[in-house]
């Protein structure tokens, strides 16, 4: 399948074309007008302030679309769409390593379970990358056996056994007296998290347009036990709990949440029509430099959007990104993923941190960006003026630029990279 590579906050029109690097013949992508209207009618009679995607985009008589802040993949009919992030230099594979790199240490999945050698990034989109590392693990699973565990279910027997629910039983044997309805225990495989495999097993082979991964799919659904489908949500993901027996479906079932609440299935028809792995560049920026202090700062208390109420009739609340403690002591950080152009911050980002200084009693706060030189991080020393209480004095409000590395190959170095910066500025606050 094609694939295309642009970068967030671009536009495509149709007719915009894309050189394949890797064929020597010189083959042209395009993007044509079956593309776009397959975009357009995934938008659907949304209102595009609410579709956080992308938007339609108009240039001259073409149509086109014009992407947000969200980054990864989506695939529009036998077309697929990388969008990558970018803050300044670095070709497409540099970008897709680092997003790579991101997405696992924020989902914790194993760095060597995806592949970022050259070709590989060359070769597949981050969709399939992710698609490929799954179907690894439900063969895995399925290999050592899938596990069995005891369920509760509800149905109407020949014989008593477990507990009769007798308003159930009542309403449904009238006539027939010899039936019993119970709630029973069974020990099988059909336990929500296999459940959950079969249904990514399902989507994957329904949607994918990787031949490859589709015949593995296809191949796994054709000797895995027949399951109940599930319906999927963020709050079921949040509700599975792992004990000795299902610990190994871990990296599974987090592969599984990306590739299933991703996919933008049509609800009405049950089918997965499209594949889809997108995600808020500054939300996943913020959750990497958090899990990375988390990590490497364990002598601190360090939360994500902590919340405080702030304004009644209607309530409204403040949740600062990043909020570190060190006994007494509040720091607050307020992650951008954007490349800061001009010498100052916009003026509504330093009134919001004046907002969090002031609530949270805060002993320094700082705007936090990824660093225009890339593997050399920095901190400006920014001040507001408080005079508040009668007495003027300097509040730090500083600008903290974190390195981005010259190279992903090392997420380790990156994130100390990281860690080094943000001590220094808590050590000299």
């Amino acid at each position: 399948m094609p694939t295309i590579t642009i970068y967030e906050h671009q536009s495509i029109f149709v007719g915009d074309t894309w050189k394949v690097a890797l064929r020597p013949d010189g083959e042209v992508i395009t993007f044509k007008q079956r593309h776009y209207e397959a975009l357009a009618e995934r938008l659907g009679k949304k209102d595009e302030q609410a579709f956080p995607y992308y938007s339609l985009a108009k240039d001259h008589h073409r149509d086109g679309i014009r992407f947000k802040q969200y980054v990864g993949v989506i695939q529009a009919k036998d077309l697929t769409i990388e969008i990558l992030p970018k803050t300044d230099q670095g070709d497409e594979n540099y970008w897709k390593a680092i997003l790579l790199s991101m997405l696992c240490q924020v989902f914790k999945l194993s760095i060597r379970s995806i592949n970022h050698s050259s070709q590989s990034l060359k070769r597949s989109s981050i969709l399939d990358l992710f698609i490929l590392r799954f179907l690894d693990e439900a063969e895995r699973l399925i290999r050592s056996g899938l596990t069995k565990t005891y369920r509760k279910e509800d149905d109407n027997l020949d014989s008593l056994k477990g507990k009769l629910l007798l308003s159930k039983h009542l309403s449904k044997n009238i006539i027939h007296k010899e039936k019993f309805f119970v709630r029973h225990s069974v020990y099988d495989r059909g336990h929500i998290m296999n459940r959950i495999l079969r249904n990514t097993l399902i989507c994957i082979s329904e949607s994918t347009t990787n031949s490859y991964l589709r015949k593995r799919a296809v191949d796994y659904l054709e000797i895995f036990p027949e399951l109940s489908a599930v319906t999927v949500s963020e709050d079921l993901f949040s509700r599975l709990v792992y004990d000795r027996k299902t610990d190994d479906y871990r990296e599974a079932m987090t592969l599984a949440r990306l590739i299933l609440l991703n996919n933008m299935p049509n609800l009405s028809s049950g089918k997965y029509e499209t594949l889809a792995l997108l995600f808020d560049m500054n939300r996943l920026w913020e959750e990497f430099v958090y899990v990375t202090l988390r990590k490497y700062l364990p002598e601190y208390s360090i939360k994500d959007q902590v919340k405080k109420d702030f304004w009644e009739s209607p309530l409204r609340a403040i949740k600062p990104d990043i909020v570190i403690r060190n006994g007494a002591d509040l720091y607050i950080l307020d992650t951008k993923w954007k490349k800061m152009d001009k010498a100052y911050p916009a003026d509504g980002d330093l009134h919001q941190m004046y907002v969090y200084y002031k609530y949270f009693d805060a002993k320094g706060v700082a705007l936090v960006y990824p660093s225009p030189d890339q593997i050399k991080g920095e901190i400006r020393p920014g001040f507001f003026t408080d005079d508040t209480v009668g007495i003027s004095k300097k509040a730090a409000c500083d600008l903290m630029f974190l390195p981005v590395p010259d190279t992903p190959d090392d997420i380790r170095q990156w994130q100390h990279s990281i860690v080094s910066i943000v001590q220094e500025w808590l050590i000299k606050i």
